[in-house]
């Protein structure tokens, strides 16, 4: 650790310093953080200090250990001067700071040295938000900096004013001195030839950021100085399109959007300008709920008709209402667009009128102005949807959802209006009670006004069937079912795949609408296309808590639905339970006398499905359930050594899963080890088949165990060693050639296992490569019969 020097003490007499160093003290000598008693000096402002340490040629271009030259320091470090809040005089320059850095210029100080984003000093006083930085701005500026210098991204200190504000928010206290420091750096820059209209990367000028900030007094600044009122930027907007959508609150302040508006209009500002997507300043206001501004746009001649790219007016615009900070500007401004001629009922692009945007984002105050001067109620997009449509697939609250839904109809929507789909409202009503709850209100509105409870979708659903899976609290559901049903919606009713209301809600496990259906005379065991009965769907269905589903499982076994029934692939509903992994369900199906042994049409018993199960799927479940059903199976009986059409055991899933535990529980249950399938694969070569070397070893050491054939080899005549070598499994393979594989053996292609090594695992290369030196090529039987050609 470097000592410190007394020329780094703070505050130190410029006679010592100047005694020292004529008495040899290194005036460039360095601490741990590299500083240079200059940089000491500097960050304390001692003038005289320096200027010593200068005439003695103290290096002015040093850099601490942060790469910061004193001049750096002087500029960045304002905690020695005090007050930073913004109090102090902006109009006074601290002379003793300017004198410093003179000091330093004077001596080689390079007041453009750059950061590693090649921004200067300038650059960063100007991206500042304190008035102490707005002051070291107009030092940098007076010392010569250069206030055109561009940084790697291709702007220059004015354009860092407006830089990196976006969560700025003007203070009422302090916003005309802050503005007014803006102002006195635009001014000063401007008269040490700063360009006014140099844009950055994205072609924004000072006057498009002063614009969007909303700083009239700086647009007007910019103005004077020559500013081009109808710059544009990469994306072809004006200013005055920017502060049409600027980032400013004029809660906090005084109006002052408006203000601007005006400003620009008045000198040149093209009202009708559009930008790459043909949005005029008009659309931009409109769209953020600027009322003041549309008044003044409109009053300066801007086109209330023109449409944007999207064949957008800007009554379009403002019945998105993307504005939360003008939440009553939006009905005032559709009511000034609609009596300067704007057409309420004009198409955009997909055939939407501003109705259809307003019902969508549910802009009740919109709609209600758009009504009243004549919207189309019933118009249809080009998917066939009408405002009412859409008010029921809209992102926004319940409460302006039943308003406007009841407003809609009142003013004569039709309540059975189609979409493309052939989905009516009350479908739309019901699928939406999905994700937004207590919709009831709605449908039972639509129903009094004469909505077809039964009207079937282009799938042939009615609302019954989609009440009956959809996601939402069971009273409200078993309130949508009762009201269909109480209209005469046929309880029985099947879509186009043969799926009735009650084989929905088995699919979900809605026990309580379930309860409701077969009150009404449900078929209990009705067939879908699959041949599915409702017990099949309960079976492998697709809900949370199984508790549901084991309900509606009694309730329809209650009901004389066979608990053996098959579909066209022969699947039981224990098939489909076992393989989802429903254990309880499972339970119930045996209880009832489900057949532990079925087979489906590839030959599998629930057995081979449960333990088929692999664990990387996403509807795989504890290992605890799969073990849970082992056992019920095996307790009724099951064959443990059945095969299915391909010869595969139950032994062969769990050693190809991996399950361990199972595999034990089956050997002993008389689960014969060394079963092959119809490839001649054994249970070896299944658990060397996956790609996994933490699974799978301890099996192998139990089927070797339990007299597994470690040579033996499938169709092909590949062994396991072949496998887990093809299969990158050093560990698995390792306990191969513990057990006496052959790394030598041959499959019908002539390839050994050192052939299906990829070339990256060079650690199971070299293992069968030592394993074959040490056991084969050192004994007498294996000199000259194994060609090196394989090694």
């Amino acid at each position: 650790m470097q000592e410190r020097s007394p020329l780094h003490e703070k505050k130190t007499d410029v006679r010592v310093v100047r005694f020292l160093l004529d008495h040899g003290a290194d005036v460039n000598r360095r601490q741990d953080d590299l500083c240079t008693p200059l940089h000491q000096v500097v960050r304390n402002r001692e003038l005289e200090v320096a200027r010593v340490l200068l005439e003695h040629k103290a290096n002015v271009d040093s850099q601490d250990i942060e790469g910061k030259t004193p001049f750096q320091l002087m500029i960045e470090d304002g905690d020695q001067d005090g007050d930073q809040d913004g109090d102090q005089d902006i109009d006074h320059v601290d002379d003793g700071i300017l004198d410093l850095g003179q000091l330093l210029v004077n001596h080689g100080a390079d007041v453009n040295i750059r950061d590693e984003d090649y921004n200067t000093p300038l650059h960063q006083a100007m991206a500042t938000d304190t008035l102490w930085y707005a002051d070291r701005a107009e030092i940098l500026l007076k010392l010569g900096a250069d206030p055109n210098a561009e940084n790697d991204a291709g702007e220059t200190p004015l354009h860092q004013l407006f830089k990196d504000r976006d969560n700025f928010e003007v203070n009422p206290e302090n916003y005309c001195d802050f503005e007014d420091s803006i102002i006195c750096n635009v001014e000063l820059s401007l008269e040490r030839g700063a360009e006014v209209d140099t844009p950055c990367s994205d072609k924004w000028t000072l006057l498009h950021k002063a614009a969007f900030r909303g700083w009239p007094s700086v647009v007007a600044a910019l103005l004077d100085c020559g500013a081009n009122v109808n710059a544009k930027t990469k994306e072809g907007e004006t200013p005055l399109h920017m502060v049409s959508q600027g980032l400013y609150n004029p809660r906090d302040h005084p109006p002052i959007d408006h203000d601007i508006a005006r400003l620009l209009v008045e000198r040149g500002a093209d009202v009708n300008a559009q930008d790459e997507d043909k949005n005029t300043p008009l659309h931009s206001a409109a769209l953020g709920g600027r009322l003041e501004i549309v008044q003044v746009l409109l009053d300066h001649g801007a086109s209330a008709v023109v449409e944007n790219g999207r064949g957008e007016s800007s009554l379009h615009l403002v019945s998105k209402k993307e504005y939360p900070r003008y939440k009553d500007g939006g009905a005032g401004i559709a009511q000034l667009l609609l009596e300067r001629g704007v057409d309420v009922n004009a198409l955009d692009e997909h055939q939407n009128t501003p109705l259809h945007s307003a019902a969508f984002r549910g802009v009740l105050e919109i709609v209600k102005v758009l009504l009243d001067h004549g919207a189309i109620v019933d118009a249809e997009n080009d998917e066939g949807k009408t405002p009412f449509n859409l008010v029921l697939r809209g992102d926004f609250g319940d409460y302006d959802r039943v308003g406007i839904a009841r407003l809609l109809l009142k003013r004569g929507a039709d309540v059975n209006a189609r979409k493309k789909n052939n989905t009516t409202p009350l479908y739309s009503a019901i699928f939406n009670s999905a994700t937004f709850y207590g919709w009831v209100e709605i449908a039972q509105m639509l129903i009094n006004r004469g909505a077809i409870a039964d009207a079937k979708n282009d799938k042939g659903e009615t609302p019954l069937n989609l009440v009956s899976r959809g996601r939402y609290y069971p009273e409200d559901g078993v309130g949508f079912a009762r009201l269909l049903l109480e209209r005469g919606v046929d309880v029985n009713a099947q879509s186009k795949s043969k799926i009735t209301p009650l084989h929905s809600a088995a699919f979900r496990g809605k026990l309580e609408i379930a309860r409701v259906l077969l009150d009404y005379d449900a078929i209990a065991d009705a067939e879908n296309d699959e041949g599915e009965t409702p017990l099949h769907l309960v079976s492998r269905g697709d809900y949370r808590y199984e508790e549901g589903g084991v309900g509606i499982a009694r309730l329809l076994l209650e009901r004389g639905v066979d608990v053996n029934a098959q579909n066209k692939s022969k699947t039981t509903p224990l098939h489909s339970a076992a393989l989802k992994g429903r254990l309880k369900i499972v339970q119930v199906l045996l209880d009832y006398g489900a057949i532990a042994g079925a087979e489906n049409n590839e030959g599998k018993t629930p057995l081979n499905l449960v333990l088929r199960k692999r664990l990387h799927s996403k509807q795989r479940w504890s290992p605890k359930v799969g073990f849970g059903i082992v056992q019920l199976l095996l307790a009724r009986g099951v064959d443990v050594n059945s095969q299915d059409k391909y010869h595969n055991t139950p032994l062969h899933s769990a050693a190809f899963n991996h399950r361990r535990s199972i595999v034990h529980l089956l050997l002993d249950h008389g689960a014969n080890p060394c079963a092959e399938n119809e490839q001649g694969e054994t249970l070896l070569h299944e658990v060397s088949r996956i790609k996994d070397d933490t699974r799978g070893i301890g099996i192998a050491r139990l089927l070797l165990g339990r007299g597994v054939d470690v040579h033996a080899q499938d169709k092909d005549d590949n062994t396991a060693l072949h496998s887990a070598a093809f299969n990158g499994r050093l560990g698995l393979a390792q306990v191969l050639l513990d057990h006496a594989a052959n790394p030598t053996a041959e499959n019908d292609q002539g390839e050994t296992p050192l052939h299906y090594c990829h070339e990256e695992n060079l650690t199971m290369v070299s293992a069968l490569h030592d394993y074959w030196w040490s056991t084969v090529w050192t004994s007498t039987e294996g000199r000259g019969t194994c060609g090196l050609r394989y090694i």
